[in-house]
């Protein structure tokens, strides 16, 4: 909680805290099973404490959201382990489903497959 406040702050202000976020979602797609359990936790922690916003989660997920069809291919599972973070995100208060209404420009910008996937991503979220 100290280096995210304090460390990561100073190397380009709290608004790169996103990035944070991102790493945590990184270890959930490329990390064992156990590291991948520990995401949500932390990002609820982080949120809870106040280091991390809605904002700097929404900012994580959009990058992998537009390349979520291609993640897909070499992890299967990857849309499922994202959407329980984000669900547990959801359920603490550290996020909300908004920015996800309206499919993001980069999604559309890879293609219908891309749409499709963020929509199944979108709906499985939503349950």
């Amino acid at each position: 909680m100290a280096c995210a406040r304090e460390d990561l702050a100073k190397l380009g202000g709290p608004e790169k805290l996103f990035l944070l976020a991102g790493a945590g979602l990184d270890v959930a797609l490329e990390g064992k099973a156990r590291d991948r359990d520990r995401v949500a936790p932390l990002l609820v922690a982080l949120a809870g404490e106040k280091v991390l916003a809605a904002s700097h989660i929404a900012d994580a997920f959009l990058p992998l959201l537009e390349l979520l069809a291609d993640l897909a291919i070499d992890a299967p599972k990857a849309p499922e382990w994202l959407g329980d973070i984000l669900k547990a995100l959801v359920a603490a208060g550290a996020a909300d489903l908004g920015f996800l209404e309206a499919t993001p420009a980069g999604v559309t910008e890879m293609g219908e497959e891309a749409v499709e996937a963020f929509a199944a991503f979108k709906a499985y979220v939503a349950k």
